[in-house]
């Protein structure tokens, strides 16, 4: 691990995933903080696919201003990081 956190990931598990170069990963630590497990990290675009449907699209969406807010929250600390 470097000094900024960033791993190496193998080229099999890359490979597996289907990750190429550029590709953001999600990394998530058990309850018991024994086990991590890395993934491919979800578009805003696919978190937010199907959130509204035709017949509720014109009223409040709570899941989807929630979605949202949480992707704005991630592109900012993203951002903050540089």
């Amino acid at each position: 691990m470097t000094r900024k956190g960033q791993i190496t990931v193998p080229a099999e598990v890359r490979e597996a995933l289907g990750l190429k170069v550029g590709d953001r990963v999600a990394v998530r630590v058990d309850q018991q903080g024994t086990t991590a497990t890395i993934e491919p990290a979800d578009s805003v675009v696919e978190r937010l696919y199907g959130v509204l449907s035709p017949k509720n699209a014109g009223g409040k969406n709570t899941a989807a201003q929630g979605a949202a807010a949480q992707a704005a929250r991630e592109r900012d600390e993203r951002t903050k990081r540089g």
